[in-house]
This record gives structure tokens, C-alpha cells and sequence, in this order.
């Protein structure tokens, strides 16, 4: 049986070397920066990740200015304090993808946001900073149950977008994790399987030191298509 190490070492061939590999690993964000979002970003990255979903991302990027204005830059307590009739409208609105279902999930995480805020007396970002890594797949859990839409690569590309050290389970980790020895599923979804992935990740965490999103970049680099640095750079996310 092979171990982190071991895929660390191919990771590096792979990629022409540790100092190529370690330049590709994701630039930490300071979590004292991250606990400074307002509620605004959260529920602006959650549509964000909502409408990547299904669509070209490019699509949803070149638009995002326009779902800035029309969903008054995601101001949770503005939105929820609109009619009925202004999200009727906007169906016919061509700014921004006119997705009913979709476009009804920024109500509804508005909610979820303002909700969690007042129940647990804090910020949405401190709720989200202070939910310990070591326990990722019960903020998974939570962010699907409260949430719309939140479920699965949703949810864990919007943690890291907001700077959480969160590992993500991308088709080549899930391969990499199999590799380690891992009992799991091709697509791991059952209590089973997600929590010995955590436990593997916490593990290789405490065992070298590396953040949870550098553990996740690793993994992901040692299988799979190996694509050159410059369209990595650019286009992959893990």
C-alpha cells in the first residue's frame, strides 16, 4: 500500500518538480480577512456556485455584474423584504439566467444566512471560520440541509472560494484516495465513506502539516489527466 508521501512524490514528477508542485498549491487567505465578509459575499458566492451548477461558467461570469444589480449586491435583508412580484419578475429579466428554481435559492439562503446569524449570535463568516476542519463533512451536511442547492461540489467550492481550509472530493481525489488504500465509492456520498475520507485527511493534515486545501491539490495532481502548469494555472480546479 502506497501513502501520502508516495503521491506526493509523483504529484512532483508529474509536475516537473517540488518547486513547480508547491508554486501550484493555493495561496492561504488569511482567516482574520475571511471572518470579515459581510453576509452579502456569502450569499453572492452561494448563487454564484448555485448557477455554475448545470451552466457554462463563463456564461455565469460575464453576467455577474448584472446579478449584482439586480439582486441589490446580495444584501440578504433587502431581498428578503421584496415582494412576490419581483422575483415572478424575474423570469422575463434577460440580465441575468432567467432559472426560476435557481434564482428563488437566493430567498431562500438569504434566509438560511440571517437565520443561522441570529440563532447562533454571530456572523455567517464566523459561523463558517469557527466550524472546525477536522469535522468538513458535517459542515457539508449542514450546508446541504439548511441551504438550497448547497449540496455536494456546490458546497465545497464555495468554502473554498471564501478562503476556508476545506479539501474538495473531485472525481482524480476520490481516484487518489482509492489509491491510499480507502474503501470507497466511486462518488462517495454515504456517512460511511465520507467519514473515512475525513479521518484519512486529518491524518495526512497532522501528519505533515499541510492545510486540508494543499492536501486536496496533491492528491488531485498525482492521478488523472496531467495537464501542463500554464492550462492548470488557468482553466483545472480540483
Amino acid at each position: 500500500m502506497i501513502n501520502f508521501q508516495d503521491l506526493k512524490k509523483r504529484a512532483e514528477t508529474r509536475k516537473g518538480g517540488s518547486d513547480i508542485l508547491a508554486q501550484l498549491l493555493p495561496a492561504p487567505i488569511p482567516e482574520s480577512a475571511c471572518r470579515k465578509l459581510g453576509s452579502h459575499v456569502f450569499l453572492s458566492q452561494m448563487t454564484r456556485g448555485v448557477f455554475n451548477a448545470g451552466f457554462v461558467w463563463r456564461v455565469i461570469e460575464k453576467k455577474w455584474p448584472d446579478f449584482e444589480d439586480v439582486f441589490l449586491s446580495f444584501d440578504c435583508e433587502k431581498l428578503l423584504n421584496l415582494p412576490d412580484e419581483f422575483w415572478d419578475a424575474c423570469a422575463e429579466n434577460k440580465r441575468i439566467v432567467r432559472n426560476i428554481p435557481k434564482i428563488f435559492t437566493i430567498r431562500e439562503n438569504a434566509s438560511f444566512i440571517l437565520k443561522t446569524e441570529q440563532e447562533e449570535g454571530k456572523s455567517f463568516a464566523d459561523f463558517i471560520f469557527d466550524w472546525p476542519s477536522e469535522d468538513l463533512i458535517g459542515l457539508w451536511s449542514h450546508l446541504k440541509r439548511n441551504g438550497s442547492r448547497l449540496g455536494g461540489m456546490t458546497g465545497q467550492y464555495l468554502l473554498r472560494r471564501l478562503g476556508k481550509d476545506a479539501f474538495l472530493l473531485s472525481q482524480d481525489v476520490v481516484v487518489a484516495l482509492r489509491d491510499l488504500g480507502l474503501d470507497i465509492k466511486d462518488v462517495p456520498t454515504s456517512n460511511r465513506d465520507l467519514s473515512l475520507i475525513q479521518k484519512k485527511m486529518t491524518e495526512i493534515h497532522k501528519d505533515t502539516a499541510f492545510s486540508y486545501a494543499d492536501i486536496s491539490k496533491i492528491l488531485a495532481f498525482s492521478v488523472g489527466v496531467n495537464y501542463p502548469v500554464e492550462f492548470i494555472e488557468t482553466e483545472v480546479k480540483d
